[in-house]
């Protein structure tokens, strides 16, 4: 909950800010903002011509942009993709803070950047569908060609998207920003948030990971996590997605993830290591009950309430409550409420539970599955039916090969 306070009182210098802050958060604001903080998230690129094309791209939009970042293969390759007669699409997210104005001035300086229903539509329908409608909050306008190079970009509310980061609600993009990116233009707010989202990745994995693991299974068990359930690896999508990408980029896993897993080490320490190397740890995690309550009670709250929700119906922790209030009246438990020491031992409890990886499994599922399939839709509309078809076919051809075992150490 001071998570999500802080992400909305930082300074943005677009919004206004609290009249009022404790100098806790006051404190934690100025370090979020701090080029120091969170530099594990700035993944740097391999090439100086590359990084001078993404921020000409960028530049040349006129509305104002709070945070943007460049994913993808065209920015950081991966393994097992066929070779291609022209240059992969650069794929770009744009953070805004008024989609409808972002929208509104987009449309004038690039209107062939939309789909003529789109266009027709106009801002406040383009906004409205993007932050309304279905799907997860944001409007994707592909194929689009900006100095000769075709882009796709992706425009979100800063709010959603930094709601996502912190919650989970659909994993679209935070579950895209498990993996690396970079950085373009960069905020405060968000660089805070998604500091929290791989925090919320890694123990979403150990959690399904077995005491004892190796860490390319962790990372392709953190790729996996928003792809579970997600309608377009059924069709559009390469199957063999997640270990191409954590195969060529391995070594930027790294850099987003070890400075998260020196932090954990009261809960997993590595076993074996050339010392004389950089080579791949094994790691051993507490597979005790206490020790995995802890990474349950700080998931994000659309896994965790999900997962709760689950024991609650398996279990009937409401009507055991209520029959506690009930003998003994004075007590602080309630059919809605329970104090801090019971909570944790019912998470204790679920942690204990054989079936709690499943129950994970689900959880993300649920989280996934719908988002996915209704922003395909939306995709429908918002690139128009013959770039829709297009991008889905250029998907589909760069499939290639034998389908491998994602992780040889893990339950996914």
């Amino acid at each position: 909950m001071v998570i999500r306070q802080l992400t909305r009182t930082i300074s943005t210098k677009t919004t206004a800010t609290s009249t009022s802050t404790s100098t806790s958060t006051s404190t934690i604001s100025r370090i979020a903002q701090q080029p120091s903080f969170a530099k594990n998230q700035l993944i740097p690129l391999q090439s100086n011509q590359l990084s001078t094309e993404l921020n000409s791209i960028i530049n040349s939009f006129k509305p104002p942009i709070r945070y943007a970042l460049a994913y993808g293969s065209a920015v950081f390759p991966q393994n097992s993709y066929q070779k291609q007669q022209q240059q992969p699409m650069l794929d770009f997210i744009f953070a805004v803070t008024h989609p409808s104005h972002w929208h509104s001035i987009n449309l004038h300086h690039h209107p062939h950047h939309y789909s003529l229903p789109a266009r027709l539509l106009g801002s406040p329908a383009i906004s409205w569908l993007q932050e309304r409608g279905p799907g997860a909050g944001v409007w994707f306008n592909v194929e689009t060609k900006i100095h000769n190079r075709m882009i796709k970009y992706g425009v979100v509310s800063i709010d959603s998207l930094c709601d996502d980061l912190l919650d989970w609600n659909s994993l679209y993009l935070s579950g895209r920003m498990h993996k690396p990116t970079h950085i373009l233009r960069d905020d405060g707010r968000v660089r805070l948030a998604q500091q929290v989202n791989l925090s919320s990745a890694l123990r979403t994995a150990l959690l399904l990971l077995p005491e004892r693991f190796e860490e390319e299974g962790l990372y392709r068990t953190i790729a996996g996590l928003s792809y579970t359930g997600d309608v377009r690896m059924r069709w559009a999508e390469n199957p063999a997605k997640v270990a191409n990408i954590v195969g060529r980029q391995l070594e930027l896993f790294r850099i987003l993830y070890r400075p998260l897993l020196n932090a954990l080490n009261a809960h997993l320490h590595p076993v074996s290591q050339d010392p004389m190397s950089d080579s791949l740890r094994v790691f051993h995690q507490d597979p005790s009950p206490a020790a995995r309550a802890q990474l349950l009670l700080k998931l994000p709250l659309g896994l965790k309430d999900r997962i709760r929700a689950t024991y609650d119906q398996r279990w009937n922790l409401d009507r055991a409550f209520a029959n506690h209030h009930q003998h003994h009246p004075d007590s602080l438990i309630s059919p809605t409420t329970s104090s801090s020491s019971d909570e944790l031992e019912i998470w204790t409890r679920i942690a204990a539970d054989q079936k709690l990886r499943q129950v994970i499994q689900s959880a993300l599922i649920q989280i996934v599955a719908k988002p996915s399939l209704y922003q395909s839709a939306k995709g429908i509309l918002s690139a128009g039916p013959i770039k829709s078809l297009r991008y889905a076919t250029n998907k589909e051809m760069q499939v290639e090969g034998p389908v491998p075992i994602l992780c040889h150490h893990c339950t996914l």
